[in-house]
Formats: structure tokens, sequence, C-alpha cells
């Protein structure tokens, strides 16, 4: 009798293996996507309403199901701007998943032995040496602390530079000089003592790689990693070149407007420059997949188990390693300028997925992966049953426990259930999923108490399975953001400068986790703590011009443009080329020049009571647009417009043409309510209006829309067209009847 093949039996111990894909199963991911947390009983979302939701243009979805790529659709639009559509041959950029793409070829070259994993990379290095200091005294840095995070190297990641800056050499990079735009990159914890991502020791291993290979590091990545895994589409080359910049999508930021020059540069090429596509990256997951199965003809079994090994905190050589119930995946997330993407692949049984989009909203990417691990039942995945809160912890866990040396977090009971809330934060409910384990809705670490001499302690268990511990605070101990948010700035500051002296190297007071928390408070609207924990910023590092820069703009954005100039022109001090700066220095000088805020209707003259003409003058700073319905005049801020496309009420079907000077454009809707400002008396509302607009100055022209159908006689436009500069322009914006 024959025995049966290893690879049925594999399928007979994997249902989810054993079962084929239906045609129909893309369709019921799209219409299943689900939050952190998803409750039986909980209706999922659609594709369609997340996409709208979180303000996201495009998103290509591929799907891994027993070692193939089953599935890649793209959905939306490649760029806002123009309406150009989303295809499978549009590419986004990879962000941080370039470093595991990288880490395959640099561990290629290991299994080559062109490289060493535990050699000090100052014997590789030849254009470039790693300055040594007393951290590097006994333990010098290696390849593997380079690809594992653990190399005690300074710069986390890179912004990129825009079209049209000067981009640094690798080298200029690593010592920040030249056109460089971060810090040098250096050693400043003992390597291999802890982890903590380094974007800045990635480009250590890029530099490594081509001073080895004497090639440029897209040549090599073609060579070792990109042509043999069947990556077609997929480039390191930065910035694209025209054969390739045509497909590449535009990106968008957090608040949705569009990057500066739709798209960045990565000299950063390995830890952040990866252009490609969903289905290339499905590819390169499965390439893994394989080679730790020893099926791969590009990567040794054994090498690819060096890649999942974890090296610390849940980090292999590229990969971010983690666990659910008994399943183990492997993963990496990437975040550039207007782009983000999810890898995600199980080390043995054969699924994964990527999703790539061309915006800044990363949370719609685990919802569309949830969405397909409940299609495919991946383990560790799918719905918790409802159940009610144990008495025992309604009366024994609520109280305030320290997030890390600077925050704290508050456990309340609220009748039968429980809440966790940071200062300066929204409050969070906890949900029982049994064995003693809680999760909130947002977010995917679940959470554990345990109990020592009638003191609870909060643990959050990490993806690879190890507990983050944090003590109940005692009472009368606060921490240096509670004293913030409920005394002030002054009675704070002693308390983090002390902070600060005292670990000068701790995260919690890093000027990162300053600035994210800072602006996170005032995206709450919470602008007195904001401004009081980004001024802070300033005092501990007044060397940065970003701190000084991020104080600015929560003055401008809590309607005090003369305090935000004056933070301003403190960045500028420090850096007079620091980009949002010089942007928002000459907004706010026009707007003091006119005395009047910038993108706001200023008055109505010529005419305003008049039957047959209405002068506007208003300020444009490129996203704002004046609008006239029926006898009002409305003011709308158009993220989403493109130029001489019709902004109009969501009621509209859609399908009405407009013409401007004998085009025809389709309308396209932002999906944001305006409002009228002020009534201009005596407008015509059932014949159209002739609008002419004339530019003060040259910078940019006004495209004008006539909109002459009957059913939409009462909306105007009048839109910027796309070749304007960055900053604001007065026009003056005449109405005809």
């Amino acid at each position: 009798m024959l025995k049966p093949s290893p690879w049925l039996l594999l399928l007979a111990a994997h249902p989810v293996l054993a079962t084929a894909a239906p045609a129909d199963r893309m369709d019921r991911i799209e219409r299943g996507l689900r939050p952190a947390l998803t409750i039986e009983g909980d209706e999922p979302w659609t594709l369609e309403e997340r996409m709208e939701h979180h303000g996201v243009p495009a998103v290509a979805i591929a799907v891994i199901h027993d070692f193939q790529v089953v599935a890649h659709r793209v959905h939306g639009l490649a760029d806002r701007e123009t309406g150009e559509k989303a295809t499978r041959r549009t590419l986004f950029q990879a962000g941080s998943i370039s470093k595991p793409v990288a880490a395959f070829g640099a561990m290629k070259m290991v299994e080559q032995g062109r490289l060493s994993l535990d050699d000090d990379v100052n014997d590789t290095l030849k254009s470039w040496k790693l300055p040594d200091n007393e951290h590097t005294k006994d333990a010098k840095v290696t390849l593997t602390h380079l690809l594992s995070h653990t190399g005690g190297l300074t710069v986390h990641g890179f912004p990129g530079y825009a079209v049209g800056e000067d981009v640094p050499t690798t080298i200029q990079v690593l010592d920040g000089s030249g056109p460089a735009n971060t810090a040098p990159v250096r050693v400043d914890k003992v390597p291999g003592a802890s982890y903590r991502y380094s974007g800045g020791g990635t480009t250590i291993a890029q530099l490594m790689m081509t001073d080895t290979a004497g090639e440029t590091f897209p040549d090599l990545m073609d060579e070792l990693v990109l042509r043999p895994v069947g990556m077609r589409r997929s480039t390191f080359l930065n910035p694209l070149p025209p054969r390739l910049l045509r497909h590449a999508a535009a990106g968008y930021l957090p608040d949705n407007s569009a990057v500066e020059g739709k798209r960045h540069t990565y000299p950063e090429m390995a830890a952040a420059g990866l252009w490609t596509t969903a289905e290339d990256l499905a590819r390169f997951a499965i390439e893994v997949q394989l080679a730790l199965r020893g099926n791969s003809d590009v990567l040794d079994r054994a090498t690819a188990e060096k890649m999942v090994e974890p090296v610390t905190s849940g980090y292999g050589r590229g990969f971010q390693l983690s666990r659910r119930e008994r399943a183990s995946y492997f993963s990496h997330g990437g975040w550039d300028e207007g782009f983000c993407a999810e890898l995600i692949a199980h080390r043995t049984a054969g699924y994964g997925a990527v999703v790539m989009i061309n915006s800044n909203h990363p949370e719609l990417m685990q919802e569309i992966i949830r969405g397909i691990a409940e299609e495919y039942g991946w383990a560790g995945y799918g719905a918790h049953p409802k159940l009610a809160m144990p008495q025992a912890a309604l009366e024994t866990y609520p109280g305030r426990y320290r997030y890390n040396a600077e925050q704290a977090f508050t456990v309340e009971r609220r009748d039968d259930r429980l809440f966790m809330q940071y200062v300066g934060g929204q409050a969070q409910e906890l949900h029982p999923l049994g064995d003693g384990r809680f999760q909130r809705r947002e977010r995917t670490a679940p959470i554990r108490f345990t109990v020592e001499s009638s003191v609870p302690t909060f643990h959050f268990i990490t993806g690879s399975g190890s507990l983050q511990t944090h003590r109940r605070l005692a009472d009368g101990e606060r921490t240096p953001r509670e004293v913030l948010v409920t005394d002030g700035y002054e009675r704070a500051l002693p308390l983090y400068r002390r902070l600060f002296q005292q670990t000068p190297e701790d995260p919690a007071i890093s000027e990162r986790w300053l600035n994210d928390a800072g602006l996170g408070m005032a995206a709450q609207e919470l602008f007195e703590p904001a401004i009081g924990l980004l001024r802070i910023a300033t005092e501990l590092r007044p060397d940065s011009a970003n701190t000084w820069d991020s104080v600015g703009s929560v003055y401008r954005e809590a309607g005090q443009p003369d305090q935000a100039l004056r933070w301003y022109r403190k960045s500028l001090e420090v850096n007079p080329n620091f980009p949002s700066a010089v942007k928002a220095v000459v907004e706010l000088e026009a707007e003091q020049r006119s005395g009047q805020p910038t993108a706001a209707v200023t008055s109505l003259t010529d005419g305003e009571t008049s039957t047959s003409s209405l002068t506007i003058r208003t300020l444009i700073d490129g996203s704002s647009v004046v609008k006239l319905r029926g006898d009002s005049l409305w003011f709308e801020h158009l993220n989403h417009a493109r130029p001489g496309a019709w902004t109009g009420k969501r009621e509209h079907d859609g399908n009405e043409p407009t013409f401007v000077d004998g085009v025809e454009w389709l309308p396209q809707w932002d999906g944001k309510t305006s409002k009228p400002l002020t009534t201009a008396s005596g407008l015509p509302a059932e014949r159209p209006v002739t609008v002419t607009a004339v530019a003060v100055d040259a910078r940019g022209k006004v495209v004008v829309l006539e909109q002459p159908s009957v059913k939409n006689d009462d909306t105007l436009s009048v839109l910027l067209d796309d070749d304007r500069e960055r900053g604001a322009t007065w026009y003056e914006i005449h109405l005809h009847w």
C-alpha cells in the first residue's frame, strides 16, 4: 500500500488549504471589513464605505492562498487631481516593507559568502565607516544588528525629499550632511543590548551591500531579489524614471491633502524606497514561505529560517514576528509620505495578504486584512462571543497605571463595564474575551491583569506572546503628563527636565514621542495641553526645527495666527529651509498684510445689493473655493477637487456633464458639507451666470466653470489649476448676469 504524500497530509491537516477559493470570495471580503475586535453579531463594513470614511483614494489588495496569489484587486483613484484610476499596473510606495525585501537581498549575499551576519560592519564598509564611541568599545555593530534593529543606532525613519529638492547621497544621509534632512546615523546605545527601530541602521546595510557588490542598489536588488522572485513591476529606483513614473500613484497625507509634488524621493532605498504592487509583494511573501519549506530556487531554507528567527522584541532579521494563538506569522508594515502598506503571511500554512494604499490611513489596511482572515479562516482570527464583565474585574482592576516614564492611563468602572483612557486621550472600552483576557475594539493587543498582594498589575500581551507590564500608581503619584494636563505647562516643565537629565535616551522623552503625543491631543482639539507638551519638546531639544514648527502648527490650528507665526519663525532660525515652516510663514505673512484670515471671504463690493454684478475678494490657498448657489455665497475646503471639476451637492446623480471651454468634465464630489457665509441679494436662480476671475499675481490661473444645465443652474465653482505654487494668492472674482 502506497503512503500518502506529505503534501496530501498537509492538505488534510489544514482545511484552509483544502478548500477551493470560489470566485465570489473577494466580493465577500469587500463586504466584510472588520475592526480590531469583532464580537459575534457585529455588522461588518464595506470596502467602499471604509475608503470614504478614512479618505483613502486607492487600495490594492492581494490574497495568498495555498502558496499562490489567488486574487489581486485594485479600487479607486491613483491621482485625485487628474482623476486617473488605479489599476493592477499602478505602482505604490512600499515604505518600510522595503526593509524585509532588502534584508532578503542581504541574506542572499550572506548565503553567497559575500557578507557576514556577525562581523563588525566596519570590516565590510569601504566608502564610509560607522564612527566608534564608548558604546562600541566592547560590542561592535553587525549585520544581524542592522537587520533586527538591535544595533543601538539612531534615526527612526525618513521623511523623503519633495519634488525639486536636492537629494543627498547615501553617505550624506548617514552623516546628516549636505541636503540630508535627518540627523547623522550614530550608535548611542550598546549594540545588541536592546531593540530600537532604526531606518538609519538599514541604510548602513544598504551601503554594505553596494560597497561589497560594486553596483547601484537598484541594480543589485534587481539581480538578487526582484527578477528571481518574479517581481516584474517593482523597482528601488529613486526617483522613478519617466517610463515608470506614468504608472505611479500620487500620495495623500493624514489630513487628506496631497503630497507636494505627488510623491517623495527616498535615497534611503533599503529602508523606504521600494515601488511595487500588491501582487508583487505577495509573490515575495510566497517566496519566503516556500524557502521556509525548502522549496525555493532563490533562497535556502536555513537562510530563510534565519530571517524569521526571533532576535529580540518580536523581530527577526528583516521581519516582524507574531503569534496568534498557536499560529506564527511574519509581517511588516510601511509608511512613506502619502503611502502605507501591510504584508502578513503565515509561516507554514501558505496563506497571507498584502494591502497597499496611496494615503496615510493604515487603519483601513488592517480592517481589510481582518476581512480576508475571516473569509479564509486564518488561525488566530475570528469573532469572539459576547461575554459579561466578571464581577471580580469590576471590583479589582479600576485604578491609575503607569504607561511609561511620562504617561499614565486609567481603568475606570462605568456600571458593569470597564474603560481604559490615556491622559489626554479618549476612553476605550475593555471587552472580556474569557480566560482572563480583555481587548479594546480599536487595538489588536489583548490585555491581562495579575494581582499580587492585592495590588493589580496591567499587562499588554505582545504579538510574540510576551507581556508588556504596567504597574498601578500609588495614590498621589503622578506622571509628568498628568501634571501637564491638570496643572499646566509651568508646573510640568521641571518634571520633564528632570526626566530628560536622568534618562535622556528614554523613548518616553524622545522628540518623536512628544511630538506625536502633542499633535494627537491637538487632533482632539485639546489645544492647551498639546501646545504645552510641544513647547516642552522645544525646551528639551531646542536645536530641532521640527519641535518649533509643531508648536506653530497647533497655534495655527487653534486660531492664533500671531503666536503661530512667532513659533514658525523660531523654526526657521534653527533651519531656514524647514519646508512646512517656510510655507506657513509665507501664508501667514500674506494674511497679516491683508488683515484677514486665510481662505475666507473678505468683502462683498461693487454691487452687494445690485442685480447686475458682484465682486468677491477672497484668498484661495490651493484647497479652498468660493461658490455661488442660488442667492447665497458659499465657501468650501476642497481636498478632493481636481482642476475643472464641478463639486456639487451629494443628492446630484453624478452624471451631469460640465463644459469648460468646450471640454466636458464629469462631476466629482468631495463629500464635505459647505456652509453659507453671507447672502448676496438679487442673484438669479433660473438662468446661467457668467463668471470671470482675474488673478492678482501671475503665480497661477483660475479655472472658471459655468454650469449651464437647467438642473444645476444654482451652483458655480471657481477652482485653481494644478500648476499653482504652494502658498496663498489673492483673487478678484467677478460675477455678472
